[in-house]
């Protein structure tokens, strides 16, 4: 390769790279050095919050938002054919998220992001729920225990499938009550916050899973969950999934989904709303939908996300 053409393939090369650093930022050079725009397509179990933590009506201590408390009963249903020792194991645990933003460096395009989120299962205590695991289980008695490894097993499952610095999309795999039968479905939560004052957001909707599991349809409505929200997680049991007095797997299903504010999306949004892995694109335009549904019905003004529609990525400056 002569001079000229090495020079050449140099110059292709800068010309890229400052191509996808423009895409990819698209933020003062200052500021780009100092901070760089999250967007984490890597599925991951989502993190756990530590056993001991004590969580009142609102976030503990290091935590900045109690996202939800999801407490269940058996409410609907063969419920006085189930022995009460069943009803009472059934709703011993509470699902607990919680989440934090940080403060970003000065000089950054926005002055928070969304740092973590965190599931926990916890138990009634006074001045509210206590996390326990399996390594620390508190005062539970051997079955509870078997409960609570149970449900652990379970937690597995919860994927954080995406992140950026104002979103994570998190899901849960749920047995729900559709019609007379117990079916797989998928609960998921955007948790997000304004990078401009760390306020936080919810929102929740079901994707329906097809005959093959895959994910096929989102909700048309998502709700706009309230802060600090303590849910009554009802649950439908069905007698016939019980041997010998014991329930296999589908013995219980979620009878009501998580209640807010319902808020309409687009077909556009809810395509992207049900997918079950994301792209930088296609986790931006999630992003800018969200927040567009949840601003564009008041004229309030909405974080940077909302105003960068013609952006495949998220701009962050006001």
């Amino acid at each position: 390769m002569n001079h000229w053409s090495r020079a050449a393939g140099r110059r292709n090369l800068l010309l890229v790279a400052v191509g996808l650093a423009a895409l990819a930022t698209a933020i003062p050079t200052r500021a780009a050095e100092k901070l760089t725009p999250r967007f984490d397509t890597q599925p991951r179990g989502l993190d756990r919050i530590a056993a001991g933590t004590l969580i009142g009506d609102t976030a503990p201590r290091d935590w900045s938002a109690l996202i939800i408390k999801s407490q269940p009963r058996v409410t609907q249903g063969d419920v006085n054919q189930v022995m009460q020792v069943v009803r009472q194991n059934a709703a011993l645990l509470t699902t607990i998220i919680l989440a934090s933003a940080k403060q970003n460096p000065a000089g950054a395009t926005h002055p928070y992001a969304l740092d973590r989120v965190a599931v926990g299962l916890a138990v009634t205590v006074q001045g509210g729920h206590q996390v326990l695991n399996s390594e620390s289980p508190g005062n539970l008695g051997l079955i509870q225990r078997q409960v609570l490894n149970g449900a652990e097993r379970n937690m597995d499952s919860v994927q954080r499938i995406a992140q950026t610095d104002g979103m994570a999309i998190v899901d849960f795999r749920a047995i729900v009550r559709r019609g007379v039968e117990h079916v797989d479905s998928i609960l998921r939560y955007a948790v997000m916050v304004d990078n401009r004052n760390a306020q936080f957001f919810t929102l929740a909707w079901q994707v329906e899973l097809d005959t093959a599991g895959d994910y096929a349809q989102a909700s048309a409505e998502v709700q706009w969950l309230p802060r600090n929200m303590v849910e009554e997680n009802q649950l439908y049991v069905d007698a016939s999934k019980f041997t010998l007095g014991i329930p296999n797997t589908r013995a219980f299903a979620v009878a009501k989904l998580p209640t807010g504010r319902p808020v309409a999306i687009p077909p556009q949004v809810r395509t992207l709303a049900a997918l079950p892995r994301f792209d930088v694109q296609s986790l931006h335009q999630l992003e800018v939908g969200l927040w567009q549904a949840i601003y564009a019905p008041t004229s309030a003004a909405a974080p940077a996300e909302a105003r960068a529609v013609e952006l495949p990525t998220a701009q962050r400056a006001n």
